[in-house]
């Protein structure tokens, strides 16, 4: 028995050993102390200085993550463990605790004043993990990542600021606007992963393992940067409408695209996907609960047509690439006709009118009586006579028939 406990024992320590999953419990730990700590589980305001001091704190905590999970990767060769900590450290740096987006709240002088801080010390560590990990510096993936992590520290700045002027409410077009943002950032996160070339992802130092952490980077901030848009609903009391999601289905299609005939997504099912969720945008466009702008009303702008348009731009680069220019064309010289052309009632007005005008046209031409048929008999005899006489003179002169010769005698007829 004494033998199987220690075979048990030595067992779970290398189990633990191999695994090691201190870090992730040290992650939640960490992550369970900002919501407490922040009231976020209550939603009730916390003091600024509080609120400082605890970005601070763990500012110094993720510090920590990437220095060990560079040296892990760069000294002792432990990229599994190394690489565990930079994705804890993908997780932190989206501000998943939305504690950089509560200082604005507060006051948003304090709120610029910080997230400015930490939008630099963020560019830092994102070049200290490219530079560890040996990624290309210069390619779009630090460069989006950097933009990405712009938007994600400032646009509660905007919202604000906004908010403030409308009695701390937002309007609607604003949140809708942000989601049409929003989803424009996930389009171009997905095009870059189709366009730039496989060596923009992939290190130098641990090769392929080393390019994942510019997907968990992107991906982790575009997914709190949703979760920062859907509690800003709430935030500003701004309902949320179902055109909000459009966008976000449409930068969805785009995104499975990405991956059709490869291991994660068959090219059929990715396919159904790619062609129903511009329909399902197209169908949350449609019955918006609430007028979104006076001004997109006055330029005949609605959810359902911006929705629409951008689903047939969708179909047409998924579907045919080849043809993306002409078919776009198209679509807008439609789309301007419908927009600055006429409106179907004038369209029907137009109908109407010329309808009118021809009947009345025909009935003066048309004789009314018997004498005026008369007349125009007699006219027309004399206008046909001229016609065929024309005919006849203007056709080209037939050659007379030749003469049959007779044939020579034959020899008994000329015997008798």
């Amino acid at each position: 028995m004494a033998a199987v406990a220690s075979r048990r024992r030595r067992s779970f320590l290398q189990y633990l050993s191999d695994n090691n999953p201190f870090y992730l419990l040290s992650a939640a730990s960490m992550l369970l102390a900002c919501l407490l700590l922040s009231n976020t589980t209550t939603w009730s305001p916390i003091a600024a200085r509080k609120l400082v001091m605890l970005i601070v704190t763990l500012n110094i905590y993720e510090l920590l993550i990437v220095g060990l999970g560079l040296f892990l990767i760069v000294k002792r060769d432990h990229a599994r463990d190394g690489l565990k900590l930079l994705c804890v450290e993908a997780v932190f740096l989206a501000d998943v605790g939305f504690l950089n987006s509560e200082l604005y709240t507060e006051s948003l002088r304090l709120g610029l004043i910080v997230n400015a801080v930490l939008l630099v010390v963020g560019l830092l560590k994102l070049l200290a993990i490219f530079s560890g990990l040996k990624l290309p510096i210069r390619s779009p993936v630090f460069a989006m990542a950097g933009g990405v992590l712009t938007v994600l520290l400032g646009h509660a700045a905007v919202f604000k600021y906004i908010g403030d002027h409308h009695q701390g409410r937002l309007p609607d077009v604003v949140m809708y606007t942000a989601w049409w943002l929003f989803g424009a950032i996930v389009v171009g996160y997905a095009l870059m992963a189709r366009v730039v070339r496989p060596s923009a992802f992939r290190g130098q130092r641990i090769g392929s393992r080393g390019g994942v952490m510019g997907h968990v980077i992107l991906a982790m901030m575009l997914l709190s940067l949703a979760g920062h848009l859907g509690t800003s609903h709430w935030i500003y009391s701004c309902p949320f409408q179902a055109p909000d999601v459009s966008p976000a289905l449409l930068a969805l299609a785009v995104l499975i695209a990405g991956f059709r005939g490869s291991q994660f997504a068959r090219r059929g099912d990715a396919s159904v996907l790619c062609m129903m969720l511009p329909l399902a945008a197209i169908i949350s466009a449609a019955h918006p609960s609430r007028p979104l702008s006076a001004a997109m009303e006055t330029l005949q702008l609605s959810p359902l047509m911006l929705s629409a348009a951008f689903a047939y731009i969708t179909w047409v680069g998924i579907f045919a690439p080849r043809h993306f220019v002409r078919f776009v064309a198209v679509g807008a010289l439609g789309a301007m006709t419908y927009v600055f052309g006429p409106t179907w009632a004038s369209i029907q007005r137009g109908v109407e009118l010329l309808y009118h005008a021809l009947g009345d046209l025909f009935d003066r031409l048309v004789p009314q009586t018997q004498g005026a048929w008369g007349t125009i008999a007699l006219i027309g005899a004399f206008l046909l006579l001229a016609i065929g006489a024309a005919v006849s003179l203007f056709r080209p002169k037939e050659n007379d028939p030749p003469v049959a010769s007779e044939p020579p005698p034959s020899p008994e007829s000329a015997a008798t």
